[in-house]
């Protein structure tokens, strides 16, 4: 009977501690810095509360705590990038570059990248901050393609496209999209070098596999 009991509570020890590991997962703050997801008792790598993410972190002491991240927050885990206002499944052949709050992406050949900013502090008139921004690109007459309203994988957006001679010889095309994802602006950029990329559809698609939040 003794030994039933020591075993029952060894099982009962295992299930609390489980039920609170943290995950592989990493999430990086509003502040840059990153931390571990806590998982649930199921294992799941997605403990949400009803204010946000919850963390690993450590207190001014180095004491172990468990903090909630609320609206800026980036998850990066295994193959995919998770945040409030997106889900993106990074393609096969692309590696995280950067990967704070506004990630940068490049496939291995080094000839695209994918930019994801939020720039909702910045933009409170969405469409005057996209317009202000294309303006800026056009007096520098650098402007490719003019800003358009533009339909990609049933959401509404905005787009143009600019292309930058490097001293170096080497040739820039740069397509901008914004998008308002609820309360969030979202500014992002597909870059190609030396033509790797040439029609606008062909920029677009990258755009189109990022899992916009329901707005």
């Amino acid at each position: 009977m003794k030994r039933f009991v020591c075993v029952f509570l060894i099982f009962i020890m295992v299930f609390v501690l489980s039920a609170c590991k943290s995950s592989s997962a990493v999430v990086v703050g509003a502040d840059g810095k990153e931390y571990e997801l806590i998982e649930d008792k199921n294992g799941s790598n997605e403990s949400v509360s009803q204010s946000g993410v919850v963390v690993a972190g450590q207190d001014e002491n180095g004491n172990a705590v468990t903090t909630v991240l609320s609206d800026d927050y980036l998850i990066v885990d295994n193959d995919t990038i998770k945040t409030p206002a997106y889900n993106y499944e990074i393609p096969k052949d692309f590696e995280i570059k950067s990967k704070g709050t506004a990630p940068l992406l490049e496939n291995k050949q080094g000839t695209v990248q994918l930019n994801i900013m939020d720039k909702t502090e910045s933009a409170s008139d969405f469409d005057a901050y996209v317009e202000k921004t294309y303006n800026s690109y056009q007096t520098l007459g650098v402007v490719k393609d003019e800003l358009k309203d533009v339909t990609i994988a049933d959401i509404e957006m905005k787009r143009f496209g600019i292309e930058i001679q490097g001293d170096d010889g080497v040739t820039l095309t740069t397509y901008t999209y914004a998008v308002q994802v609820g309360e969030r602006t979202l500014m992002i950029t597909v870059t190609a070098k030396n033509g790797e990329l040439t029609e606008a559809d062909r920029f677009d698609e990258y755009v189109a596999d990022i899992d916009f939040a329901q707005q």
